[in-house]
């Protein structure tokens, strides 16, 4: 029997090394698959909330823009200048869309003072300014201002303060 128990051979040292190596490679891997499902997991439920954010947003605006009123001022012909003092004509229309249900009675009533003030802003403009994007985007803001501005001193009735949120140009011819 002494013999039989000599001649079982050692347990090999390389085996046990390989065997360690394998089971860390698979270690690693169930990691790295799980990290990259959790990853995946996470990025899509934040795709997933600014989808249905971004679809809130569009929603509320359509809400919005169906709750906003019209009125609109018709081909006002202004004279303005260029930069090099040539005098030009323009024609001009624009649709104001407000909160305010009795909009067009109030700009109605007020038409001689958002003409003035429509005026005054366009003529202290050149025509080359007025012809650019910028030009008209920042005519847009402070008409909005002026007009905001006289109709919330018009003391109408059941007029809402600063009820004018947008203006859009309709016509806008400079020949």
């Amino acid at each position: 029997m002494a013999e039989e128990e000599s001649q079982t051979p050692p347990p090999a040292q390389g085996n046990n090394k390989l065997l360690i190596i394998l089971i860390v490679l698979v270690v690693i891997l169930i990691l790295a698959v799980g990290g990259g499902m959790a990853y995946y997991v996470m990025t899509q439920k934040n795709v997933n909330n600014q989808e249905q954010t971004q679809s809130q947003d569009k929603k509320d605006d359509f809400e919005v823009s169906n709750k906003l009123y019209k009125a609109s001022i018709e081909d006002q012909v202004l004279n303005i200048m260029t930069a090099r003092g040539k005098s030009k004509l323009m024609k001009l229309s624009f649709t104001i869309k407000s909160t305010a249900p009795n909009i067009q009675e109030v700009l109605d009533s007020n038409k001689e003072e958002v003409l003035d003030e429509v005026i005054r802003l366009i003529t202290a403009r050149s025509a080359e300014e007025l012809q650019t994007v910028g030009g008209k985007e920042l005519l847009k803001e402070d008409l909005l201002q002026a007009i905001n501005t006289i109709l919330n001193q018009s003391g109408a009735e059941n007029y809402p303060v600063d009820s004018v949120k947008k203006i859009f140009f309709t016509s806008f011819v400079i020949k």
